[in-house]
Parts: C-alpha cells; sequence; structure tokens
C-alpha cells in the first residue's frame, strides 16, 4: 500500500503540472474556451486521453532506436511550430462578428497540437517511462494508481481553466475581449518560434552525433 499511495502522489504532482504548465495546450484551451465556450475547452482538455497511448508506444521505439531521439523530436518541433502558427493567425485575425460563431472543431485541434509537441514525447522518454517501470515492480496496481491519478489532475485541472476562461468572457466588453484574443494569438506565435527553435536545437543535436 505505501508503494502505491507514493505513486498515486507522483502522479498528483505531475498531472498538476502538465494540466497547468504554460504551454500550446493551455494556450488552446484558453483561446478555445474564449472563443466558443466552455464546452470547446473541455474538448482540448481531453485531447490527452487520446493522444498519449500512441506517444507512449512511439517513445517506446525512439527508446530502443536512441540515435534517432534527436531527429524525431525535431520533426515533431517543427510540425508543432507550423501548426501552432496557423491557429496564431486565425487568434490575431478574429473579428467581433466572427468570434463564438465559427463552428469549433476543439478536440481535434488539440490531438493534432498534443501530438505535435515534443513535450509530451520528452515527459515520457526521460521521466514518465522510468516511473512506469518502476510502479510496474511493484504491480500493475501502482502503474495504475499513477497513471489514474496523473491524468484525472491533469483534466480536471485543464477544465478548470477552460470553465475560468469561458465565463471571464462575459465580463468583457466585446473589444476587450477581441483583444484578449489577439494577444493569445501573440503567445501562440512565441511558442510557435520557441518550438521552431528546440526543433533546430534537436537537429543540430542530431547532425552532431552523426558527424
Amino acid at each position: 500500500m505505501p508503494n502505491v499511495v507514493e505513486f498515486v502522489l507522483l502522479g498528483v504532482v505531475f498531472g498538476l503540472t502538465a494540466g497547468l504548465a504554460p504551454g500550446p495546450l493551455l494556450v488552446l484551451v484558453v483561446t478555445q474556451s474564449m472563443l466558443y465556450g466552455t464546452g470547446a475547452g473541455v474538448m482540448v482538455s481531453i485531447a490527452p486521453l487520446i493522444t498519449d497511448l500512441p506517444i507512449m508506444g512511439l517513445a517506446v521505439l525512439v527508446v530502443s532506436n536512441s540515435g534517432e531521439t534527436s531527429l524525431v523530436l525535431g520533426v515533431l518541433a517543427i510540425c508543432g511550430a507550423v501548426f501552432l502558427a496557423c491557429l496564431a493567425y486565425g487568434s490575431l485575425t478574429v473579428t467581433p462578428h466572427l468570434a463564438g460563431n465559427t463552428p469549433a472543431r476543439s478536440l481535434r485541434t488539440g490531438v493534432i497540437a498534443n501530438l505535435l509537441n515534443p513535450h509530451p514525447y520528452l515527459f515520457w522518454l526521460t521521466v514518465g517511462a522510468p516511473i512506469l517501470v518502476s510502479a510496474q515492480s511493484s504491480g500493475y496496481v501502482s502503474v495504475l494508481a499513477f497513471l489514474t491519478s496523473m491524468y484525472i489532475c491533469l483534466i480536471v485541472s485543464k477544465m478548470l481553466v477552460a470553465l475560468i476562461a469561458s465565463r471571464g468572457t462575459n465580463l468583457l466588453t466585446t473589444r476587450v475581449y477581441v483583444l484578449a484574443i489577439r494577444i493569445l494569438g501573440i503567445v501562440l506565435v512565441l511558442l510557435a518560434v520557441q518550438l521552431f527553435w528546440k526543433g533546430f536545437q534537436y537537429f543540430s543535436g542530431s547532425f552532431d552525433s552523426v558527424g
């Protein structure tokens, strides 16, 4: 039982950290919630439930072929930067009559963003996989305890952000509301630049290791 409690606490810590840490998915939660309401933000929030299983599988493949780690992360980062830049364009060009009236495809947007975000891959490659191995040695109950507590905290924390963001729009004038969306667009641009730079660094590391 002490081992199970330990893995539950680890799951809570990593879940809340991932759920509330600034990043592409959190910005999307806020943006979609402000544009289309709480439901749209909630859809983005549950994207990790869809994306993380294949990410875990890919992480295992990358670990077994460790020489390609930098190259894979570099490709993901560059693709993610392009995707975020497209989302940023939509936020920067939003107008009052369009805000809230365009059909949201929030779940699909969240899934794509998370699949192209290198952070989940880095987590499972460097932190998540060793924890799962350690938990498995204590029994599958420990594995389940870690994953369950982590994803509950991750998803619920992002849902709370979605609720706060959507309710906040009711207190804003249309002009301030559109300004807030455009500011979030600028944040997406900065995140895209950051991902592009990380991708360049991953590629440089890959080439250096080959050379």
